[in-house]
């Protein structure tokens, strides 16, 4: 029975399959040295506070970021209890500060802000919270934000990176599977030929 190895094929398919092989090895080795991906932004505070009780609804809300996020497609609600949107308009971005306007009317109760942003980096990132309003409806053009609500620390909020889902493990595990596949596909052929 003659010897065949995967160092010196005999026909055009085994060196074709050792190709493959080496590619998806080289390919496989790069993937898992890969430097781990950067930090995406973060919301360092929004206004009003996560939890705050504000006398008034104030004229917008607003989201403080580490790096400045995009405007374009970035999405801002304020939903009230029963689901009605009260955003106005589209996201208004300067400087680190993503704001959304309000629309004018919104009574009394607890609120809910729904948010996602566009990060620095590119990659999506979401998350909510949510603040009361004690008394009537939104604040007269005379009143300013500072002074309707509070500033709040990062550690309330609920936030995630959309973008960052473990892309790396997915693409590691179909290399790996290709690997398998092509190896399986060898050893099968190679066989066939003794």
């Amino acid at each position: 029975m003659p010897q065949l190895s995967l160092a010196q094929p005999r026909n055009s398919f085994g060196r074709f399959a050792l190709g493959l092989l080496v590619s998806l090895g080289v390919l496989f080795s790069l993937l898992l040295s890969a430097p781990a991906a950067s930090a995406h932004d973060s919301v360092e505070s929004t206004s009003p506070a996560n939890g705050a009780k504000i006398a008034s609804m104030p004229e917008q809300v607003s989201l403080t970021l580490n790096n400045t996020p995009a405007a374009i497609g970035s999405k801002i609600e304020v939903k009230d209890a029963s689901g009605t949107n009260w955003a106005s308009g589209e996201v208004s971005v300067l400087d680190k500060v993503a704001s959304e306007q309000l629309k004018p009317g919104a009574p009394a109760g607890q609120y809910t802000v729904n948010w996602r942003l566009v990060s620095s980096d590119g990659h999506p990132i979401d998350g909510s919270f949510s603040f009361t309003v004690t008394g009537g409806s939104t604040a007269t053009s005379g009143a300013t934000l500072g002074s309707a609500a509070p500033v709040s620390s990062p550690e309330p909020q609920s936030s995630t990176a959309t973008g960052g889902f473990p892309w790396l493990i997915v693409i590691v595990a179909g290399v790996a599977v290709l690997v398998l596949v092509a190896l399986f596909l060898v050893v099968r052929r190679l066989r066939k030929e003794q």
